[in-house]
């Protein structure tokens, strides 16, 4: 396995907060507001923003201050996701009230929810690397590729919408390649799943995988996650 690391770009987590449904979701006595969390335990660039926060119980102990002020009582939802992307779909759905992810969905996240009339505002960045660091191109045994300007014309798989898309398409461009029509790209969330596929009846963690992407904003891998989950 060779690696090339992706040069000159940013890598940041951000937190964002949903301007429609940030108030949370009342239950039926008025009193007991949900708040949902949309946060990527397997993304080192966000832990900080779902991972680190959650078991350290911080966002439950500022709640409990605010019950004592307003008198409702507060839960919170936490919900794990492989990338960005659907957690943009579930906060424009009005069903994620804060989310965490990388630069790259969180332009996207911004773009939609203004287009959908579901706007979030960008609350706090809890992590950033100019030089785009955690994002490498791996590549076969025995490749002979040796720089970017060697993906042109090639198969390359990243996660659509993700941190790393956005920095491979800044990256390629720096090298000269069309994003859109220099490379064959392919989702690697599809690829993903499927092999996730026959170890969902036997391994729990593959089950736990599957479960996280039902909600993709890609209907192919929606589909396969439910069939495995169903």
């Amino acid at each position: 396995m060779q690696r090339t690391t992706l040069p000159s770009a940013l890598a940041a987590g951000a937190l964002l907060l949903s301007l429609t449904g940030c108030g949370g979701n009342a239950d039926a006595d008025g009193k007991t507001v949900t708040v949902t969390v949309g946060y990527q335990s397997k993304t080192i660039n966000t832990v900080t923003a779902g991972t680190l926060l959650r078991s350290l119980g911080a966002f439950e102990r500022e709640l409990r201050a605010l019950d004592r002020r307003d008198g409702h009582t507060y839960k919170v939802k936490w919900e794990d996701y492989a990338t960005g992307a659907p957690i943009t779909a579930q906060m424009v759905a009005g069903k994620v009230d804060i989310g965490s992810m990388g630069d790259f969905p969180l332009l996207i996240n911004s773009g939609r929810g203004t287009q959908l009339n579901a706007p979030t505002r960008l609350v706090s960045v809890t992590g950033y690397n100019l030089r785009g660091g955690l994002n490498t191109v791996l590549t076969a045994p025995g490749s002979t590729l040796r720089a970017l300007s060697g993906l042109r014309g090639k198969n390359v798989s990243t996660s659509v919408g993700s941190a790393a898309d956005g920095t491979l398409v800044r990256a390629l461009q720096q090298a000269g390649i069309d994003p859109e029509g220099g490379i064959h790209k392919l989702n690697q969330r599809k690829a993903a799943v499927l092999a996730l596929l026959p170890l969902a009846e036997r391994e729990p963690a593959a089950r736990e995988a599957l479960s996280s992407v039902r909600s993709d904003p890609d209907a192919d891998v929606r589909a396969y996650a439910a069939k495995a989950m169903a």
